[in-house]
């Protein structure tokens, strides 16, 4: 930034009505506010270039179950095409803490895979005394997948009238 854009034009002393006596004292103010506004833009532009980086999948699972297990609702980015069609891709959801008694027939819940990541698929069958809840998408016609009761971690909290969820 050269010292020229740092000092105040003919024009902005006219339109800010300066007169001459006050033009020394607009000088460092209008330098603070040229210098700040460059600083405000250099830092947002880190802060975002750092935030657009994609988060590791392993890592996203694991924050989204810490905070289930806090009892605390998340709202995700459902994506897939597991649930069409009635969840596209990607839909965004809330998913709420859940305990094993409350899962039900036809709830979608979410849940921790063998492989490690979560999905989001419908309860067909709950075996409490196996400890063990069948589970599919809607997408799918025969893929039953056996999944520990443990390792469901939430259902999807019901869409509230202009939640953006409809």
């Amino acid at each position: 930034m050269s010292w020229l854009a740092l000092t105040p034009t003919v024009l902005e002393i006219r339109r800010w009505n300066l007169p001459g006596f006050l033009v020394p004292l607009y000088v460092p103010l209008r330098q603070y506010r040229l210098i700040s506004k460059y600083l405000r833009r250099a830092i947002r532009y880190v802060l975002v270039r750092q935030a657009r980086g994609p988060v590791p999948p392993t890592i996203r699972a694991e924050l989204v179950e810490s905070l289930l297990k806090q009892g605390l609702a998340v709202r995700i980015a459902a994506q897939g095409r597991s649930m069409l069609p009635t969840y596209g891709s990607p839909t965004e959801v809330i998913v709420r803490p859940v305990s094993v008694e409350e899962i039900g027939p036809g709830d979608t819940v979410l849940y921790r895979s063998a492989s490690g990541d979560l999905r989001l698929h419908r309860v067909v069958q709950i075996d409490r005394a196996a400890g063990v809840v069948m589970i599919k998408g809607d997408a799918s016609t025969d893929q039953v997948e056996r999944v520990p009761l443990q390792h469901v971690l939430g259902t999807l909290s019901p869409r509230a009238p202009g939640s953006g969820l409809d």
